[in-house]
């Protein structure tokens, strides 16, 4: 008997021991429902297309167009800015709007920036309903000023406008800005833009 005794003595810690090493029972309680990520968030009226996504169509004011898919989205520069995009890896368009003035004066004032005697400039003009078109496409050394950031002449350039006269004294424009080796390639995504163009109705 005091075998056994001491036996069961010897064994009693192996046991407890044993007994710590058992995992815990698991719950029966089904785990609770993850919780979808939270969408990144975007810029309120501000759409980023990917770089090859799909076309974009844009409202401003009543002016509505398609903006090629591989035109990249941007932050506008600045208030005058409704719309600013990408073109490649060194142009750039943006959307215009509140512009005063009538559309031979901007024409002019496109025209202006093509500084040197190599330039070539040709509009053609066609009517939508409710507004004219004014298509400006002019080729040179470009000297933006001020609103190209005082970068000086940038040889070998290309201007693409489209002036849309919404009234004597208003237009909203698209215009272009780029190296031609850049803007040259891209000449029909920029005519696809220019043919998606509508005007609504003015407002009674």
């Amino acid at each position: 008997m005091k075998h056994i005794a001491s036996t069961i003595l010897t064994l009693a810690p192996l046991l407890t021991l044993a007994a710590c090493d058992k995992p815990a029972p698991t719950s029966q309680q089904s785990p609770a429902p993850a919780v979808p990520a939270a969408p990144a968030p975007t810029t309120a009226g501000h759409t980023t297309p990917a770089a090859s996504g799909a076309p974009t169509t844009l409202t401003i004011d009543r002016v509505t167009f398609t903006a090629p898919g591989n035109w990249v989205a941007e932050p506008p520069a600045n208030m005058m800015r409704a719309a600013q995009f990408r073109i490649g890896a060194d142009a750039a368009a943006a959307v215009f709007k509140g512009i005063r003035g009538s559309a031979d004066f901007n024409l002019a004032r496109w025209e202006a920036q093509l500084v040197n005697d190599d330039k070539h400039v040709q509009t053609t003009e066609r009517d939508l309903t409710n507004a004219k078109l004014y298509h400006f496409v002019g080729t040179g050394t470009f000297d933006g000023g001020m609103s190209m950031g005082n970068q000086g002449p940038q040889p070998n350039y290309m201007v693409l406008g489209a002036l849309i006269e919404l009234g004597p004294e208003e237009c909203i424009y698209i215009k272009a800005t780029g190296p031609r080796a850049t803007l040259e390639p891209a000449r029909a995504d920029w005519d696809a833009m220019v043919n998606s163009i509508a005007v609504a109705p003015a407002a009674q």
